[in-house]
């Protein structure tokens, strides 16, 4: 499972909830943690008199090093105190999400906590925010956290009830894994949600359906969609979880899941992703953008392979009587 999370501080941002739930995350998984700023100075342009704004952000890189310094040093005292080992690393970087998957990528981390930075996912993309650059390419999992954080500080950000949602687009069955591998990291129980599709037919494929075909298919999707959740749930059961599964009508959206979330007590939300870009995100209606946007707890994004394992296909069963009856005809032919 984690074995090496890097916890992202902006100095920017409120650290409290990041380095909360990363913490948190790092101790149940015996994990390390390493506490990370990447430093992104605006440069003057090249030609011309310099912009005196420009000129000034670029001359207090050395006061937001020495912000940070301070942020990593109470970052590593909750950690300490937690019996999380943990050290620090402030770099400068052009680009703010290659340079946080540098670093992740250069100290061995398995996941990386970042803050969300507010605003909706539209927002997001006008500002210049990481998040939707850094869940599109990073190639392990990404929890964005709220920047709220939780009652009882650090001390008591256990995660003991995870919302794992499975999706008939994820053929890998990536969320189902992660949420269950990190279940049994965490002893937590699972609350395993499906979204059924809309049973309503275009015109032209409904041509053909003789009596309600509105019902037949809205029953098959409701059959299917509970199939999948006893699967999930029976695999949890055989590894000595706790686990139920939920099946949602078709249009339930991101605020209904964070609502859920809430209701059912989850710390957590796994979902998982195909690794399409933001904007790709934003025009299929894909369930991450507004889950970072309204979730009170914290989204933990897996990616899917690009190239999942292919299914195996089943060998043909060969009756007796036709294998006989093939023989017979391959006698007469050759006159025997």
């Amino acid at each position: 499972m984690f074995k090496r999370t890097l916890i992202v501080l902006a100095p920017g941002l409120q650290p409290d909830a990041v380095i909360q739930a990363g913490v948190a995350m790092a101790r149940a998984c015996l994990a390390e943690v390493v506490f990370y700023t990447g430093l992104t100075p605006t440069r003057p342009p090249a030609a011309g008199s310099p912009d005196r704004e420009m000129v000034a952000q670029w001359g207090s890189l050395d006061d937001k090093r020495v912000r940070s310094e301070r942020l990593h040093r109470q970052a590593q005292e909750v950690a300490e105190s937690l019996g999380v080992l943990s050290r620090s690393v402030i770099a400068t970087a052009d680009d703010a999400a290659s340079g946080i998957l540098g670093a992740a990528r250069t100290s061995h981390c398995d996941v990386i906590v970042v803050a969300c930075d507010g605003g909706n996912a539209v927002v997001r993309l006008l500002n210049g925010s990481v998040i939707p650059g850094l869940v599109t390419a990073s190639p392990v999992p990404v929890m964005v956290c709220t920047p709220r954080p939780t009652a009882g500080g650090a001390h008591g950000a256990a995660m003991r009830h995870l919302l794992v949602i499975l999706e008939d687009s994820d053929l890998a069955g990536v969320a189902r894994t992660q949420g269950l591998d990190l279940a049994r990291e965490l002893a937590a129980d699972l609350l395993f949600v499906h979204i059924r599709a809309s049973a309503v037919l275009p015109v032209m494929e409904a041509v053909g359906f003789v009596g309600g075909p509105d019902d037949r298919l809205a029953a098959e999707i409701q059959m299917q969609s509970q199939r999948l959740l006893a699967s999930a749930s029976a695999t949890a059961t055989r590894a000595g979880l706790t686990a139920r599964g939920m099946s949602l009508p078709a249009g339930t959206s991101a605020k209904d899941i964070t609502r859920m979330a809430l209701d059912q007590a989850c710390e957590l939300i796994v979902v998982a992703h195909r690794g399409s870009n933001a904007v790709m995100r934003l025009l299929t209606g894909s369930l991450i953008p507004g889950l970072i946007t309204a979730a009170a707890t914290p989204v933990l994004i897996c990616r899917e392979p690009e190239h999942p394992p292919p299914r195996s296909t089943p060998r043909r069963r060969h009756h007796r009587h036709r294998a006989a009856s093939a023989a017979v005809a391959a006698r007469a032919a050759y006159g025997h």
